[in-house]
């Protein structure tokens, strides 16, 4: 929607979004799961607040490393277009410290970058093997309670809400991004 005020023109996404952590509330409150994560990690299993407790609780609960996981996956990732790829990356690119801009111009060549894609790509190693084109899809896979968490934009959490179509009602909750730092979304 757009609308102008004098001469300046004022626009609104027809659906505004942000980036959010899905977790499943269930199993991180789950005593014996909490007591197994500390076993393993010395430290308790709090809902992620930087992308290195995401990615210990995402392998935590991928059944690939560790056999007692109540789920396949830790995470699940939409793996579409390149847009989906920019959305998902920039806030881990962000959380540590990007974009650097010097001398007016931005850099890739940091180490900054080098870190945001490591873990990046450390991550994508406990999410679903699923070819996930679009957020919808990874919500889906979510829903049918395949992961424990799912990085997506809040304007696909219907898919949730239908019990019908989901194996998790009532067991979800929502985060802030780990790492503080979000994507704002809206067609």
């Amino acid at each position: 929607t757009y609308t102008h005020v004098g001469d300046t023109a004022y626009t609104l996404p027809f659906d505004p979004s942000a980036m959010i952590l899905l977790y499943r509330s269930d199993l991180f409150s789950d005593a014996t799961l909490r007591r197994a994560y500390y076993e393993k990690y010395h430290e308790s299993l709090e809902v992620p607040e930087n992308f290195s407790q995401l990615t210990r609780a995402a392998e935590f609960f991928t059944r690939e490393y560790n056999p007692d996981s109540p789920t396949l996956y830790g995470i699940t990732c939409a793996k579409g277009p390149t847009i989906i790829t920019a959305c998902s990356f920039l806030p881990f690119y962000m959380a540590n410290g990007g974009p650097v801009i010097r001398g007016g111009r931005l850099r890739l060549d940091t180490p900054e970058l080098t870190a945001a894609i490591e873990q990046y790509l450390e991550l994508h190693k406990y999410a679903g093997k699923s070819n996930n084109l679009w957020w919808s899809d990874s919500v889906q896979e979510f829903a049918e309670g395949v992961s424990a968490t799912v990085l997506t934009f809040s304007n696909h959490v219907n898919y949730l809400m239908n019990s019908k179509h989901s194996n998790v009602v009532g067991r979800v909750n929502a985060a802030v991004m780990p790492g503080g730092k979000t994507v704002l979304g809206g067609g």
